[in-house]
């Protein structure tokens, strides 16, 4: 088990969100590339939090794998991310601070 959680990134070094539209998003050795009509845009999926597709977007099963495995939230919306369809989550990293409710009595 790492120990070493000075190499952990932390959450205000990373991307909020990226939305992209009209793209095909395949993976790219450990990252994602977005092929649009005006060529290819590397997209940093360890250091981005929320991954918005809109519409005319077509994304590979690799890439999304690539996506949870950095845990990496995609969602899938309208124009300008106005209208929510779906979205997926990644696995949690770790589950060391997470709440357990207690019985009473």
């Amino acid at each position: 088990m790492n120990t070493d959680y000075q190499s952990l990134p932390r959450l205000k070094d990373s991307i909020s969100y990226v939305y992209l539209e009209h793209s095909i998003i395949e993976q790219e050795d450990s990252s994602i590339v977005a092929i649009q009509k005006d060529g290819r845009i590397p997209v940093p999926i360890s250091s981005v939090t929320c991954l918005m597709l809109g519409p005319g977007t077509s994304i590979t099963h690799a890439a999304i794998k690539a996506a949870a495995e950095n845990g990496c939230t995609i969602v899938w919306c309208g124009v300008n991310g106005l209208q929510f369809y779906a979205s997926g989550m990644g696995k949690t990293r770790s589950a060391a601070n997470t709440y357990t409710p207690r019985a009473w009595g």
